[in-house]
């Protein structure tokens, strides 16, 4: 009966047109992982100064009118059961959610669907660096997420219809894409900084992150720094208070990024008040 079982075993193997003996199916699987790596280096040269360490798949939160117009300033600490907030497996959309059970008992939400964050689509990229406990941060979040839809244009219906907005192909150039760098080691943090916010989330855990934070000279929250996408420079670490000041007309602020300026005087500097991170 063994010796039936090998022989038979042999010939399906034999017959299988996916053996991996076949050289057409080789052929393939050769052309496929050459595509991937000519993407990845492609994907890399794009990626000038300090977006070279922005590497590895990140998650993105579509924006959400309907989470911003119901965005709590509360800041969910320890003490808080910010777990009531998420009760919707389906409230994070773009982002496919598993559940796992964390060292502590609790049920913990999980984010699958990750994409490698492409610079070449838009003129700048913001890091936004804020924390989850912060009241002055999460009065701040709605504001940075109502500045990048009016400046990028986007439509949150048509936005919320489309699988993947940030990996669409006829997408045109766009003027901001934000990564939001959150001071907290949770998933709960996470999803209280981006969740409907149209970010991409750069986790605790990236092994890019605290170069960047250093490089970067950020040691406070909230901080919105503005970086050149072409040519991989900082412009400016005093975004937040150009998206305060050109809140209502964000397009203005372009100009003075394009130009390499802040825009933002020293008064409006001098007048923003932020907590030490």
């Amino acid at each position: 009966k063994i010796s039936s079982t090998i022989n038979k075993t042999q010939t399906d193997t034999q017959n299988n047109p996916c053996n991996q003996s076949d050289p057409q199916y080789n052929n393939r699987n050769m052309m496929e992982e050459q595509q991937i790596k000519e993407q990845q280096e492609d994907l890399v040269k794009k990626r000038k100064g300090i977006l070279s360490l922005v590497t590895g798949p990140l998650p993105y939160y579509t924006y959400s009118a309907d989470v911003i117009a119901n965005y709590s300033h509360r800041p969910r600490t320890r003490r808080y059961n910010n777990h009531k907030r998420f009760n919707n497996n389906n409230d994070i959309a773009d982002v496919e959610i598993q559940q796992e059970e964390g060292e502590d008992g609790e049920t913990r939400r999980t984010c699958t669907k990750k994409e490698e964050y492409d610079p070449s689509k838009s003129e700048f990229t913001l890091f936004y660096f804020g924390e989850s406990t912060s009241l002055h941060c999460l009065r701040v979040n709605p504001l940075i997420a109502r500045f990048l839809r009016d400046l990028n244009q986007i439509d949150p219906d048509e936005e919320e219809e489309n699988e993947s907005s940030s990996s669409s192909q006829s997408n045109p150039l766009l003027p901001c894409q934000c990564i939001c760098v959150p001071n907290d080691m949770t998933l709960e943090g996470y999803e209280i900084m981006c969740h409907g916010m149209g970010f991409w989330c750069m986790d605790f855990d990236h092994h890019g992150r605290i170069g960047i934070i250093r490089l970067m000279g950020v040691s406070v929250v909230p901080t919105v720094v503005v970086v050149n996408n072409k040519t991989g420079k900082t412009i400016t670490d005093c975004g937040l208070d150009a998206i305060q000041y050109h809140s209502s007309s964000p397009k203005n602020v372009l100009d003075f990024w394009r130009e390499g300026n802040s825009g933002v005087s020293l008064l409006v500097r001098a007048t923003t008040g932020c907590n030490v991170m």
